[in-house]
């Protein structure tokens, strides 16, 4: 029941004094430079992009800006992923994210710059829920000290987890749905630990309803 309640965020113990919608403004848009038209709006530009050996087997195309400047995300599949901001341009995607994330919160210093190439206690994949890797995971040292995860295949913006998510992190999905590393990591380990705390779980239950009926039925006879 514990873990439930804190499923919900009860007396708003784990939102954010920030807007992470602000946020993920600042590093798509730039106030030097922006771009009005997004790339490859053109059915002609698109089509020659698509035409494109290496772009022969793409199943979704999306539109994302970095620091002002647009760009397509063209997937092969969830894990497989090309970027492109026009026909035969080539930039460095990694470095023009590190560019743009100090404008995640300007006012704050970036405290450490990681790149994860595997998953690890707070950015996993489990529960039919993806998320990409590399990612580059930007550490600052504002006053809810901040963490946000980017994709490093496409540049978009994976999730922003504070202080206060991270306490949410154990306190829910640890408790609630037993997201601890040693069992999702193992699998069927946490199917079979899950099983075993819903057979107890429904063992309880059950006894719970033969006292109460034994109960009720001495109070009838009486």
């Amino acid at each position: 029941m514990f873990s439930g309640l804190m499923s919900i965020g009860p007396w708003g113990i784990f939102d954010s004094d920030t807007s992470y919608g602000r946020q993920l403004g600042r590093y798509q848009y730039s106030d030097d430079s922006f771009e009005l038209d997004l790339a490859f709006s053109e059915a002609s530009d698109l089509q020659q992009l698509l035409k494109q050996p290496e772009n022969q087997t793409v199943k979704q195309i999306v539109w994302h800006r970095i620091n002002g400047k647009s760009y397509v995300a063209m997937y092969d599949a969830p894990d497989a992923v090309r970027v492109s901001s026009s026909i035969g341009d080539r930039f460095d995607l990694a470095l023009r994210i590190k560019e743009s994330a100090p404008r995640l919160i300007p006012e704050s210093n970036i405290l450490e710059l990681e790149e994860l190439e595997g998953y690890d206690t707070y950015y996993y994949s489990h529960h039919s829920r993806f998320r990409p890797l590399p990612i580059l995971r930007v550490k600052y040292d504002d006053p809810e000290s901040t963490w946000f995860h980017i994709d490093l295949e496409s540049g978009q913006l994976v999730g922003r987890m504070t202080s206060a998510n991270r306490v949410q992190r154990w306190m829910f999905n640890g408790l609630h749905s037993l997201d601890f590393s040693t069992l999702i990591n193992n699998r069927p380990f946490w199917d079979i630990v899950v099983i075993l705390l819903c057979s107890l779980g429904l063992a309880f239950s059950i006894t719970s309803v033969v006292v109460s009926w034994r109960r009720i039925r001495k109070k009838v006879a009486k």
